[in-house]
């Protein structure tokens, strides 16, 4: 897979995706515009990483798809509209990964609170954005996501989130130990899933090429880690590279942002 090429195809395509984009359609075609968006300015931020070796461009980048998940909540709200399924997680993801934590905690506070049962949502994907919500959200208590893990685990369909949940509970914890050993474990999983859905029939290479490369959710969780005083495990992670760690100074967010027309 060429990311480079798939790169170039996603600057290309974005200012059309703009141009096109109109927030008054109906609430599916809204979502589906939206998340074409966000996957452009995502496989974006992975190019200006790994093609460019710029972790400024991975940050901003980063931080327009969260400001612009803040944008269509706003919109859905002035709409009427119900919100996206809390297991929308990206826009979220992408704050904590470009460790924007008062953008995070926003997009926490606006996640759904209930499953989307009109968007056929499952409940594990629903109970793992709530429990990514509330550990995005300060004050964090333990105490109050326990009873959401204890729902995902007994929820059909669990076993995926076993070893992200066992970082959870590690960094709400603040156990360095078991957070390095569940996190290592956490990212060997994710390899073993992201190659089996690359090498599924009709998956497509343009819509996963970012996830190949990048585990976006293992950066978020390193970065909520370090809220609790815990560092990153003490070994290579694969889709962690050091690069996408570098601290970068200053709020510079890519743009142009996701147009509102009538309601900006």
């Amino acid at each position: 897979m060429n990311f480079a090429t798939i790169t170039t195809g996603a600057r290309a395509e974005l200012p059309w995706l703009l141009a096109q984009f109109d927030p008054a359609v109906e609430r599916a075609s809204l979502f589906d515009a939206f998340d074409a968006i966000a996957l452009g300015w995502h496989t974006i931020s992975v190019g200006g990483l790994l093609v460019d070796a710029a972790p400024n461009l991975f940050r901003r980048h980063l931080l327009r798809v969260g400001e612009d998940g803040v944008r269509l909540q706003h919109l859905c709200e002035a709409r009427q509209l119900a919100a996206p399924p809390a297991s929308k997680t990206l826009p979220l993801l992408a704050a904590l990964a470009a460790g924007d934590f008062s953008l995070a905690a926003e997009l926490a506070r606006l996640t759904r609170t209930t499953r989307a049962v009109e968007d056929h949502e499952y409940e594990d994907e629903f109970l793992w954005g709530r429990v990514l919500a509330e550990l995005a959200a300060p004050p964090v208590a333990a105490a109050a996501i326990e009873p959401r893990i204890f729902e995902l685990r007994a929820a059909k369909g669990s076993a995926p989130y076993i070893e992200r949940i066992a970082v959870v509970r590690a960094i709400c914890a603040r156990d360095q130990e078991a957070f390095s050993t569940a996190f290592v474990e956490a990212a060997r999983t994710y390899e073993m899933a992201i190659e089996q859905k690359a090498g599924a029939l009709g998956t497509s290479p343009r819509k996963i090429a970012a996830d190949r490369f990048i585990w976006l959710e293992g950066l978020a969780l390193l970065g909520l880690a370090t809220r609790f005083g815990l560092k990153k495990p003490d070994r290579r992670i694969r889709f962690c590279p050091p690069l996408a760690l570098v601290s970068v100074e200053g709020r510079d967010v890519a743009g142009p942002p996701l147009p509102l027309g009538a309601w900006e």
